[in-house]
């Protein structure tokens, strides 16, 4: 007998009004993996497949497909149903440094290009148009699909398979496949035929079909941006009673990045219900403006403005035949829900069609400023706006958001401010994806995540490289984290439109961004992001925020952007700067660095790496730098002093928001109270760093050279410190711990924290010491005895500010100096 689920009403303000109701679609679906599924590419092409020559010509508006071979390049593109086109490098003709890329769509805008081998064909097969029938059973209303396995989703079907050899190593060496999802509902009651009811997809990935009692509703080619299907109305396939049948079909064989996109219903799915006339998706805009002196309460410290404005905009589209009068009310409330003010304001709407409402100001006097948070601190003042919709005295649909208060501004020579306080960014450009779950990341499991980097000292994430989940704003919101918002494809007005309107009611976002490096390139790079920035502004003209990129080819004097994204290359930061001295820049991209919690040295044979990302353990990539040097840490490694940004004391202080990290690198820091240890050196090779509990300090052996430093730090015994190094000399990753007895390299040593000892190394062409109270030395003729954290010399002291907070557990941001 097959499962019958009932749709259950979310218990949100807004979905409370009579005139609009939102039901969750998450539970209960039937799921498969399409039988054709595998390793993602598909069978051998035909040898006529693709008739036109297109080599050494390049198309713009492809999608890159994680293909190592031309024969699978060619193949991703004639086993799909909408590929025109498929183009292969493997050169540095067409890419640098020899980089393998495949690209594959439609076949416009082609120009030269040398060295792409590159081929197409006039008309690739269509999908089903939407309206008409399915034409494979399991899309029909009466497939049995018991024996399938019942899924709630969010669901990834990619990250449930089986580790591949020949699997793409950008995708995590997981094969690619296709899904089928099957859902058996009824309709609430309640609802009525003359309702407007709404299907919506919260997130899929990514080449999505979705059929409703056998007829195909549409699809959706991205695997980032919602997406819905109206439902009602006199050809709609929705029955009010009786059993509906809910099918969708998602190819995951085509990821658009190269890294792990994942596959399936991955986001939440609702059924949505609204009277005729309603506020359109997003469609309610509150900008909060500050208009007043800001100060410190002194009881509370926290930062206040003494008024700011509310300027409330909504959008409302129309159902009905005629033409609607109708008034809207909009009222601020504080985050206890205390009435606040309100305004109100009378419009038309024409039958179906839309019209945007701009309401009076709504004044906010001493209002609560939203800000940096700490981790476990409280969570930010965030305000309310109500919005009614009224006809008469029908109400008509009421809806509400919320908003944060704040004042951002950003100089060229100063860098971020918040509040009229400068902050210093210390980011993370973070993929969706989570350990175990792939892409279908819980709600939940934001706020952790969060939660984590700020343990790290962490304040801002970059949502590389694509529009995040709804959840992962609103926890930023609520703990007080910046974000860079990311759009995933310069040139696509339609996806960016999305991404604005969705977000921009969001306090934490203070970046709009265009794109990501290849994923800007168009036949028009600067003439597409200045029409997209345009745009932008048309959509959040009093939201504060600044438009930026990933790409250094747009940095410069002529920008389309107003803040430059430096992607690597931190030793041209200086030359960069004094080329656009009047634009700001931020750090984009700096590090992707490769790391596992709770491993000391890298491990191949099990497939370990290092949990400190160095340049001598080999976990940090080429082109960029370690996490250390990313967040100014250390020195770059291979870096003339001269140009480095952490040491130029008179250029421009970069903002960070490219330390490239998964969870993998978010070890708690420790917490030790009891005794201190103080520990010296004048060691200056680059290849050893300290343990905390479980977490990697870093160490900065560039700066020991012309002098002796010194750190302090606390320790407990149930936190100790642990020495590793990788020296020729001893064994490969020795580990040294202060404990209770003496010390021995090469094992787990023991020593009274309440003692201190000495130890004298030879064979290097200094000598090292670590001193204290220990009565007898132990002397020791091995190379390997580790190297502690020190601090750099007393001109770049500022430079460690992060770390050094990071092992105070200090929740305050570095003060600018």
């Amino acid at each position: 007998m097959k499962m019958r689920s009932v749709l259950c009403l979310v218990g949100l303000l807004a979905v409370m009004v009579a005139s609009e109701k939102r039901y969750l679609m998450d539970d209960g679906w039937k799921f498969s993996l399409d039988s054709g599924g595998g390793s993602g590419f598909g069978p051998e092409c035909k040898a006529d497949a693709f008739p036109i020559d297109l080599n050494d010509k390049q198309c713009q508006g492809l999608s890159q497909v994680g293909a190592q071979t031309e024969d699978e390049c060619a193949r991703s593109c004639c086993n799909s149903e909408t590929c025109e086109v498929y183009q292969w490098c493997n050169t540095t003709n067409c890419m640098p440094s020899k980089m393998t890329a495949c690209w594959v769509g439609a076949m416009k805008n082609c120009g030269k290009g040398a060295g792409w081998v590159s081929k197409g064909r006039n008309v690739a097969p269509t999908p089903p148009s939407p309206g008409g029938g399915c034409h494979d059973p399991r899309c029909t209303p009466q497939f049995d699909d018991s024996a399938w396995r019942t899924v709630d989703v969010p669901h990834d079907f990619v990250v449930e398979g089986n580790f591949s050899s020949t699997g793409d190593k950008s995708h995590g060496y997981l094969p690619y496949n296709k899904g089928w999802y099957r859902k058996h509902f009824v309709v609430p009651t309640g609802l009525s035929p003359s309702d407007t009811i709404y299907l919506e997809f919260d997130g899929t990935q990514a080449n999505t079909v979705v059929y409703l009692n056998g007829v195909n509703l549409g699809g959706h080619a991205s695997g980032y941006t919602p997406y819905r299907f109206r439902l009602d109305g006199s050809n709609s396939s929705l029955k009010m009673s009786g059993e509906n049948v809910l099918v969708v079909f998602v190819d995951a064989t085509h990821p658009d990045g190269w890294w792990y996109d994942g596959g399936g219903i991955y986001r939440h799915v609702w059924l949505t219900t609204q009277s005729s006339v309603h506020v359109m998706p997003w469609g309610l805009y509150t900008p909060a403006v500050v208009t007043s002196t800001i100060y410190r309460h002194k009881e509370s410290q926290q930062l206040r403005a003494e008024s700011a404005s509310v300027k409330p905009q909504v959008e409302l589209e129309s159902a009905a035949a005629e033409a609607t009068a109708v008034t809207v009310l909009a009222e601020v409330f504080d985050s206890t829900g205390t009435p606040i003010g309100k305004s109100t304001v009378s419009g038309s709407v024409p039958g179906g069609g839309n019209t945007t409402l701009q309401l009076p100001d709504i004044v906010v006097e001493d209002a609560a400023l939203w800000h940096v948070g700490t981790l476990n601190g409280p969570e930010q003042p965030l305000y309310t706006t109500r919005v009614t919709v009224s006809a008469g005295s029908t109400v008509l649909d009421v809806t509400n958001t919320t908003f944060g208060i704040r004042q951002t501004n950003w100089s060229a020579d100063t860098g971020f401010w918040l509040n009229g306080e400068r902050v210093k960014i210390l980011g993370n450009a973070n993929h969706q994806d989570f350990a175990g779950v792939g892409v279908a990341v819980p709600d939940v499991l934001q706020a952790h995540r969060i939660a984590k980097l700020q343990e790290m000292n962490s304040n801002g994430w970059r949502t590389a490289h694509n529009v995040p989940t709804k959840a992962l704003l609103e926890a930023g919101d609520r703990m007080g984290f910046l974000f860079w918002d990311e759009n995933h494809r310069n040139g696509q007005d339609s996806e960016c439109e999305i991404l604005i309107r969705r977000d921009r009611n969001h306090p934490c976002v203070i970046i709009w961004s265009l794109c990501n490096e290849v994923l800007c390139n168009t036949a028009d790079i600067t003439g597409d992001m200045r029409r997209l920035k345009t745009l932008i502004k048309s959509l959040d003209p009093w939201g504060g925020r600044v438009v930026s990129a990933n790409n250094n080819g747009v940095n410069g004097a002529d920008t389309p952007l107003d803040l430059q994204g430096f992607d690597y290359n931190t030793n041209n930061y200086d030359a960069w700067h004094s080329r656009a001295p009047n634009i700001p820049a931020i750090s984009s991209e700096t590090s992707s660095a490769v790391s596992d919690r709770d491993t000391l040295a890298n491990d191949q044979a099990n497939g370990r790496v290092s949990g400190y990302d160095d340049k001598a353990h080999g976990n940090t990539v080429p082109w960029g730098q370690s996490a250390e040097g990313a967040w100014g840490g250390g020195r770059a490694v291979k870096q003339p002093r001269n140009s480095d940004p952490q040491f130029h004391r008179r250029g421009v202080d970069v903002d960070r928001m490219g330390l490239c990290v998964k969870e993998s690198l978010l070890a708690p820091v420790f917490t030790g109270v009891a005794d201190s240890l103080t520990f010296s050196t004048l060691q200056t090779r680059a290849n050893q760093h300290l343990m905390l509990g479980r977490t990697s300090i870093p160490t900065l052996a560039s700066l020991t050279k012309r002098a002796s430093p010194r750190y302090s730090m606390t320790l407990s015994r149930e936190n100790p410190a642990f020495f590793t190094n990788a020296n020729v000399g001893c064994p490969h990753g020795a580990t040294h711990r202060i404990g209770s007895t003496g010390i021995r390299p090469g094992s787990v040593n023991q020593l009274p924290l309440s003692s201190t000892y000495s130890h004298t190394g030879t064979g290097h062409r200094r000598k090292r010491s670590i001193s204290g109270r220990s009565p007898t030395p132990t002397r020791l003729n091995c190379s390997s005895m580790a190297r502690v954290l020190v601090e750099p010399p007393r001109r770049s002291t500022r430079i460690l500010s992060g770390i050094r907070s990071r092992l105070s557990r200090a929740r305050s941001l570095p003060t600018p100096t």
